[in-house]
């Protein structure tokens, strides 16, 4: 339940611009994700799919598009 909640915090941080990395973090973040074999494409259902793409986590869950923009989270395989 914890990680649903948390989920629905930083997707609501992420659509209203609320602590935000820098663009180059967001950057570096999303090219390291596009190459990791846990990325997936979610359906088109999905929340949030309209406005973060299709890429999801196999491992966390998140939409990645807007994971990575968020300055306090990080990637629970560690690699950023």
């Amino acid at each position: 339940m914890f990680k649903y909640l948390r989920g629905a915090i930083g997707l609501t941080k992420a659509q209203l611009g609320v602590g935000l990395a820098e663009p180059r973090i967001h950057q570096l973040r999303f090219h390291r994700c596009s190459t990791c074999p846990q990325i997936y494409e979610a359906p088109m259902n999905t929340p949030f799919y309209a406005r973060f793409g299709p890429w999801a986590c196999r491992s966390c869950g998140c939409l990645v598009k807007a994971k990575v923009r968020l300055r306090s989270e990080r990637c629970p395989l560690g690699y950023w």
